[in-house]
C-alpha cells in the first residue's frame, strides 16, 4: 500500500470507533480527530494510533491539522454542521473529503463544489456509509436494467437500534418538511406525505416516504427525475408522523432542539456488538418508464452501522491507492455500481422485470 495518512474525524464517537477498529484490523494507521482530547487520547491508547485535537472554528487552523493527510474521513455529525468547515479545508490543503452524512441538505451542499473540487484536484464524495451506498448501488443497477426509466422508489427496513450521533441527526431533520425529487428538482412535502405497501421480500409493509440522502444523490447517480424513499412504519408511527406536521415548528425551536437532543443521551443505549451482528437489513428498490415497464431490486445487508465502518474505509483504502479523477461523486460513482454486495454481510440483488 502507498504510504499516505488518512484521518478520521470524530473518531470516539460510536461510528468513528466503529470504523477505527475496523480500519486496525485491515492493517491501517489513521489519525484520530476530533475536539475532545481526554475522549481522543484514551481511544487512540487503546487502538495504538496518533490523534490529533482540533474544533471546527477557524478552517485555517483545520487546515494546519490536515498537515500531511491525503485522505479525510468526517464521522462527526450533525453534518449540516461539521461538513462546511472541513470541506472547505480539505479544499484549502489538497485533502479529499468523505463522510458518512445521508443529510439532504449536506449532498446538495457538495455537489455545488464539484467544480472547486476539481480546480483544487480533490475528491468530494460524501455518503459513504449506509446512507447511502447500499440504495446508491441498487439505484444505479436499476437504471442500468431500464435505461429509460423515469421513476425511482427506494426503500429499506431494519430493527436496528441507533447511537447518540445518529439520533442528533433525527432530532435536526425534525426541523425541516419531508423531502422528494419531482421532475429533477427537491421539492418540500408534508412529513409522510406519500404511502405504499413495500414488499421486503419476507413481509409486506406500510411504508412512508421520508427525506432521506438518496432524494438528493440518485438523482447524480442516475439522472431520473422522480426520486421517492421510504421506510415502513406501523399504524401508530403514521399517526405520530401525521402529529408532527403539526408540531414542526416547535420542534424548530433551539430549546426545543437542546431539550432533545439532552435526552438522547439519557434515554438512548447504544447497540452492542452483539445487536450488530445480528441485525440484518432488507433494501428495495423499483424503477419504471413511461411505457409501463419496470424492474424491481431487493437484498440483505449487515447492520447499518457494521456496513458504515466496513464500505467507509474499503473507499478510503481505494483514494490512497488510486489515483482519481478530481471532482464530486456519489458512492456508486466512485467505487461502482457492485460496491455494495462486496461488503461482508450483503447478499447479492435479486432483481425481477414486470
Amino acid at each position: 500500500m502507498v504510504n499516505r495518512r488518512w484521518m478520521i474525524y470524530g473518531a470516539y464517537g460510536y461510528t468513528g470507533q466503529l470504523v477505527a477498529q475496523e480500519a486496525v484490523l485491515r492493517g491501517l494507521n489513521p489519525i484520530l480527530a476530533g475536539r475532545n482530547h481526554e475522549k481522543l487520547i484514551a481511544l487512540a491508547s487503546r487502538l495504538g494510533l496518533s490523534c490529533r485535537c482540533f474544533d471546527l472554528e477557524d478552517i485555517e487552523n483545520i487546515a494546519l491539522n490536515l498537515d500531511g493527510v491525503s485522505v479525510l474521513l468526517s464521522c462527526a455529525g450533525p453534518f449540516c454542521s461539521t461538513c462546511v468547515p472541513l470541506v472547505n479545508a480539505c479544499l484549502k490543503s489538497r485533502v479529499d473529503y468523505l463522510d458518512i452524512t445521508v443529510e439532504i441538505e449536506v449532498f446538495e451542499y457538495m455537489a455545488s463544489l464539484a467544480p472547486k473540487a476539481g480546480k483544487s484536484r480533490v475528491v468530494v464524495c460524501p455518503g459513504v456509509g449506509f446512507g447511502v451506498i447500499p440504495t446508491d448501488c441498487l439505484a444505479a443497477i436499476l437504471k442500468e436494467e431500464l435505461p429509460n426509466a423515469q421513476r425511482l422508489a427506494l426503500a429499506f427496513s431494519s430493527n436496528r437500534a441507533i447511537s447518540h450521533g445518529t439520533a442528533k441527526t433525527i432530532v435536526e431533520s425534525l426541523k425541516y418538511k419531508g423531502r422528494i425529487r419531482k421532475n429533477g428538482l427537491i421539492s418540500t412535502s408534508a412529513i409522510a406525505s406519500k404511502i405504499r405497501k413495500i414488499d421486503f421480500g419476507n413481509e409486506v409493509i406500510n411504508s412512508v416516504s421520508i427525506p432521506w440522502g438518496d432524494v438528493s444523490t440518485a438523482f447524480y447517480t442516475t439522472n431520473i427525475p422522480d426520486i421517492v424513499v421510504y421506510y415502513p412504519v406501523h399504524k401508530g408511527m403514521l399517526l405520530l408522523l401525521k402529529l408532527l406536521r403539526i408540531l414542526r415548528f416547535i420542534l424548530a425551536l433551539e430549546m426545543v432542539q437542546i431539550f432533545l437532543k439532552k435526552q438522547i443521551h439519557k434515554r438512548i443505549k447504544c447497540p452492542t456488538y452483539e445487536e450488530l451482528r445480528a441485525s440484518r437489513t432488507r433494501l428495495w428498490g423499483e424503477v419504471s418508464d413511461e411505457n409501463g415497464n419496470m424492474v424491481q431490486g431487493r437484498f440483505t445487508c449487515c447492520h447499518p452501522y457494521l456496513f458504515t465502518a466496513r464500505a467507509s474505509v474499503g473507499v478510503v483504502e481505494k483514494l490512497l491507492n488510486v489515483d482519481i479523477i478530481p471532482g464530486f461523486y456519489t458512492p456508486s460513482k466512485l467505487m461502482g455500481p457492485h460496491y455494495a454486495t462486496t461488503i461482508p454481510g450483503v447478499t447479492r440483488i435479486r432483481l425481477r422485470r414486470s
